[in-house]
């Protein structure tokens, strides 16, 4: 896993081989730090166990449109998030989520798929092709990192380390320790949104559909 952090690209160790390099228990993670309270929250798994999302993916992929001049797209996306609003809404006697989760992952949709158009639009005046939906998105993901201002402290041994939390749009999803010797990026997906996978399928796909048509001069 790569993120760019710090005005850098990242590669993030995963938790447990960081655990196991450093001696350390299975209790150090982001639930040491920044614990979540999962009271309330809606159950995804529960979802696509029912095919619910399934479903959404389908519909809404029926409804985004194809051979459209790129800029269209940002109009188009609009109404394709009102769309994917409506249907979430419908599907989410099966989650429960709140609505204030509801209006982030519609926010987080349109966000992703405009992100997609607005670097069409670029790429059409530059006369140049459409970027990969893929790098579109991973800038997107990365301007969505952020460190936690909280620094919280560890004693490993006679060693005190300071430890914060990494955030993206997805969520807590891993963690900046800085140790007496260095600096280390850390992965750890135990809190990482559990839509995330669903997501950015239903995202690249969206942009595959209505990309795919595109002339030569400006396809991805």
């Amino acid at each position: 896993m790569q993120l760019m952090i710090e005005g850098a690209l990242r590669t993030l160790t995963p938790i447990q081989a960081f655990r196991t390099a450093h001696n350390l228990p299975s209790t150090f993670g982001v639930a040491l730090f920044e614990p979540k309270d999962f009271s309330g929250l809606g159950r995804i798994d529960q979802a696509a166990r029912s095919g619910a999302l399934q479903l959404l993916h389908e519909r809404v992929l029926a409804q985004t449109p194809t051979n459209l001049p790129a800029l269209e797209w940002l109009d188009a996306f609009e109404r394709l998030a009102r769309y994917f609003g409506a249907e979430l809404r419908a599907i989410n006697a099966q989650i429960g989520l709140r609505e204030m989760e509801i209006g982030f992952a519609i926010s987080g949709f349109a966000d992703a798929l405009n992100a997609y158009a607005y670097a069409a639009v670029r790429a059409a005046a530059e006369a140049q092709p459409v970027p990969s939906f893929r790098s579109v998105y991973a800038q997107w993901y990365n301007d969505s990192v952020r460190i936690s201002q909280t620094r919280h402290t560890y004693m490993h041994g006679d060693a005190l380390w300071q430890v914060q939390v990494i955030y993206t749009i997805y969520g807590r999803v891993g963690l900046v320790v800085q140790t007496d010797q260095a600096r280390h990026y850390v992965a750890d997906a135990q809190y990482i949104c559990p839509a995330e996978g669903f997501m950015s399928h239903l995202l690249e796909a969206v942009a595959a559909k209505i990309s795919a048509a595109q002339a030569p001069a400006s396809s991805a």
